[in-house]
């Protein structure tokens, strides 16, 4: 309630979780694998998806990710709704996406290494990410290809966001 400055629950979803990603995607609200937390306390990665319908208040189970990652990024472009992130920060990044209706995920070309728990943006159908020890890159969909754009820094830690066709 903004004119209060109160917050009310409309929802539980199905597990504790954290690190795990949410984003705005076909009228619904997304949160994306990331560690589910147990009872006991223990954590362990998961490739849950489930979505809440902000109409409702209903949540329901979306498709599971192919692979569990702990830290992932998820933003839309090109209208679907695409997941980057890496199992762990040796491995190369993979790259999953979902269109509107479709009951699976699919995977694309590979990313870039150094791609975990990493800050992004999308901006004129295109994926913008800050990869530590590499700088900005860049996903097209279109082209199904990543390029770095070239800068004085390789970022660790950073923020993105697109403000006014800029970033």
């Amino acid at each position: 309630d903004s004119k209060a400055w109160t917050w009310r629950s409309v929802a539980k979803f199905s597990q504790p979780r954290v690190y795990c990603s949410t984003v705005a995607f076909d009228g619904r609200v997304w949160v994306i694998s990331g560690d589910v937390i147990a009872p006991d306390g223990k954590r362990s990665t998961t490739t849950l998806v489930e979505t809440l319908d902000p109409h409702t208040g209903r949540i329901s189970r979306a498709p599971d990710l192919p692979v569990a990652l702990p830290a992932p990024l998820s933003l839309v472009a090109g209208g679907r709704l695409w997941v980057v992130g890496a199992r762990n920060r040796e491995e190369r990044g993979q790259v999953l996406s979902i269109g509107p209706g479709e009951t699976a995920w699919r995977r694309e070309p590979d990313a870039l290494p150094h791609m975990w728990a990493i800050p992004g943006v999308s901006l004129d159908d295109k994926l913008y990410v800050c990869v530590p020890e590499t700088g900005l890159a860049v996903f097209d969909p279109v082209a199904a290809r990543w390029s770095v754009v070239p800068g004085p820094t390789k970022p660790r830690s950073a923020q993105i966001a697109a403000w006014r066709g800029e970033i």
